[in-house]
């Protein structure tokens, strides 16, 4: 279709338009979740991982949730295995995340590290927004 003057309506972009003619775009992959972020859990200490120290693991899905009350932090995301609070996504590692999860992003994580021993507990996170 054109308008009066012989110019097309639609303007085709020819790159995209080559790259989805010859099979070399896979729209797959807009419905995997993306890694967003690997990063040491903050504040696990105060948050009594006695409770939990044993019981987690590698591969654990740990649970995000926005906490922008928080007095320390307005971009707070608290973590929580199994209903327990085990920490903060770090302050200095909050922001996108934070102003995303306000936009209605979906986010996900696992424990892909864990280090223990009898003083302390180590837990090291990756972030993936959802699909």
């Amino acid at each position: 279709m054109e308008t009066e003057n012989n110019q097309p309506i639609i303007i085709q972009n020819s790159g995209l338009t080559s790259i989805i003619a010859n099979g070399n775009f896979n729209l797959n992959v807009l419905l995997k979740d993306i890694s967003v972020l690997d990063t040491k859990i903050a504040g696990t200490f105060y948050h009594n991982p006695e409770e939990f120290a044993n019981d987690i693991m590698e591969n654990d899905v740990v649970l995000l949730k926005r906490e922008p009350e928080n007095s320390f932090d307005k971009r707070a995301i608290a973590l929580y295995y199994k209903n327990l609070k085990i920490g903060y996504i770090p302050k200095v590692k909050n922001e996108v995340i934070s102003k995303l999860m306000d936009a209605g992003k979906q986010f996900s994580a696992k424990i892909i590290e864990k280090e223990k021993d009898d003083d302390s507990l180590a837990l090291k996170l990756e972030v993936f927004m959802k699909a």
